[in-house]
């Protein structure tokens, strides 16, 4: 297995090749979501305290997870969070993807027992993450096409996915 590291903005990966990069700064993590989100053909999974350290209520990323969903029903975005309130504020393109997909793109607040707290990735597919660690200042790495670092990853959000409560809804409830 090759694998190499660089930085996010100077490498172009081959396919098929395990590729690291690392991210050390907004505009590398800005860049790093889109070429996760522009590897992924089936699933996103996505889990962060509020989704906003993603950046998805910019245009650009909100297009690429619709441009996922609407290359097959059976494709799917999971997006895993500690509390809703940012998307509830701030992420006025993310719900009306949810309310234009609402089969698809699904929206769990995280149980308190098992809360995502400063963890945060994204998961393309079942070989693609972005990981990014807790500190100050945005660091973590972009694995692309890399089996083996990504299953444990995928197996972790599939537990917090299964103990979330139900999915938040599409359009607030009241009167």
């Amino acid at each position: 297995m090759l694998e190499f590291e660089a930085s996010v903005e100077k490498t172009t990966p081959e396919p098929g090749v395990p590729v690291k990069m690392l991210i050390g700064s907004r505009a590398e993590l800005g860049t790093a979501v889109l070429m996760a989100l522009g590897a992924a053909h089936h699933t996103v999974r996505c889990a962060s305290a509020d989704l906003s350290i993603f950046g998805l209520a910019e245009r650009a990323p909100v297009d690429m997870l619709r441009t996922i969903l609407l290359a097959n029903r059976v494709n799917s975005v999971r997006l895993l969070v500690d509390d809703p309130t940012w998307i509830e504020s701030h992420g006025g393109r993310l719900k009306l993807l949810q309310r234009d997909f609402s089969h698809s793109l699904q929206i769990r607040i995280a149980d308190r027992e098992d809360a995502i707290g400063g963890d945060r990735l994204m998961l393309a597919d079942d070989c693609h993450a972005l990981q990014l660690r807790d500190t100050p200042i945005i660091r973590g790495e972009l694995w692309l096409h890399h089996r083996p670092y990504t299953q444990p990853l995928l197996t972790a959000f599939d537990r917090r996915w299964d103990r979330a409560a139900h999915n938040i809804a599409v359009t607030p409830l009241g009167l």
